[in-house]
């Protein structure tokens, strides 16, 4: 380990051990014991990245990726990390470290993800029953450090549509999150901004296929990447789809999935576009019942009306903030391509892949989750 870090680990672990988590009525203070914060940096700089991947309960696996990504990146660059950076990632360490799997009785392959409480308050050096009231409140910091970094990195590319905070329904609490569909769409734009090769690994096989162009992808070609795992009824389909054909799979992977929380029932993604906006906008349609045609036509006619002064419209008498009109442009882009998406058969596109994980690996993480003598090929541009 570099002296520079065991220095600093020393300097910051007193204010950072010393943070109030808020649960309910209790506002118990937690300990992060210095060993775990030593483990975790250690871990950084080795490039074992899949020991910050807590369960997905904690936060959408997409949304802490660009924050690992970030840290990732400034280890690299010998750049100092800060107390909110070493707590995010003690915290998705600790939580990484303390899940468990358990597999379901009529179906062998099909498991849920869970905190190991005694697991966990071994690292914590407390009785389970001590942990079990820090159990929410970690998960709901974890969320809130890892979102933090994703508007950063959104307002920096003008995408304040992002900015959708809703919450992630569990049996005991409310987890910070945005929309799947959002979040998915601005995730792999934060990866191409980075050049971060994106794989598509087949969970099985362990056979990849790249959806990033490169003429060298290979284990040893690039110092991260990002891996999304899933499943295909036909892995020779994905090696003949090129990079857009890819993408859309991945997108409408993220339209299907629950928007918040892990229920069917789950908030339309329309529903919470259309709530977002000022009323005024979309005051003529039920949010409940919009599907997404409906809820592009009254965006599209507001978008065409609010230009008119000379006319005055139900949808478009207050005026709205250039922000808003921003946002209202870039809903119906999103609209648009949910509507495509939607054209094509959801089902169809992820019969060619459906996605169950996204996490970030290193070199040698990634030559270890491949198929021996497995070589990748440049896709289709």
């Amino acid at each position: 380990m570099k002296l520079k870090n065991i220095f600093y680990i020393l300097v910051i672990s007193y204010p950072l051990a010393t943070l109030n988590l808020q649960a309910g009525n209790k506002r118990p203070k937690l300990l992060i014991p210095e060993l775990i914060q030593t483990e975790a940096l250690a871990h950084l700089q080795t490039g074992n990245l899949t020991k910050f991947d807590p369960l997905c309960g904690d936060t959408a696996c997409q949304l802490r990726v660009p924050r690992i990504l970030n840290l990732f990146n400034k280890n690299k660059n010998n750049e100092m990390l800060t107390p909110e950076d070493l707590r995010f990632l003690s915290l998705t360490y600790l939580l990484t470290e303390s899940k468990t799997k358990e597999y379901s009785e009529n179906q062998p392959d099909t498991y849920i993800e869970k905190i190991n409480l005694k697991k966990l308050g071994e690292l914590l050096n407390k009785t389970k029953e001590d942990t079990a009231s820090l159990e929410i409140p970690l998960k709901r910091e974890t969320a809130n450090l890892a979102l933090k970094c994703f508007y950063q990195l959104s307002k920096k590319r003008n995408e304040p549509n992002l900015l959708i905070k809703t919450e992630k329904k569990t049996p005991k609490a409310d987890i910070p999150t945005i929309p799947c569909f959002l979040s998915m769409q601005g995730l792999l734009d934060i990866l191409k901004e980075k050049e971060v090769p994106i794989v598509l690994l087949e969970v099985g096989t362990n056979k990849i296929f790249p959806l990033t162009n490169s003429k060298n992808l290979t284990p040893k070609s690039n110092d991260i990447y990002a891996i999304i795992s899933g499943t295909s009824k036909d892995a020779k389909l994905l090696t003949t789809q090129n990079e857009k054909a890819l993408k859309n799979i991945i997108l409408a992977n993220a339209l299907d999935h629950p928007q918040i929380g892990s229920k069917k029932d789950s908030s339309s993604l329309q529903k919470l576009l259309l709530e977002s906006l000022p009323k005024n906008i979309g005051q003529s349609i039920n949010s409940t019942n919009a599907t997404l045609e409906s809820a592009l036509a009254v965006l599209s006619k507001y978008n065409s009306t609010k230009k008119d002064n000379s006319k005055e419209t139900n949808c478009s008498r207050k005026k709205i903030s250039s922000a808003d009109k921003s946002k209202l442009d870039f809903y119906i882009t999103i609209l648009q391509k949910a509507q495509e998406l939607t054209t094509q058969g959801i089902h169809t596109l992820k019969e060619q892949f459906s996605i169950d994980h996204i996490f970030l690996a290193s070199q040698h993480e990634l030559a270890q989750l491949i198929t021996p003598q497995h070589e990748l090929s440049p896709i289709k541009e």
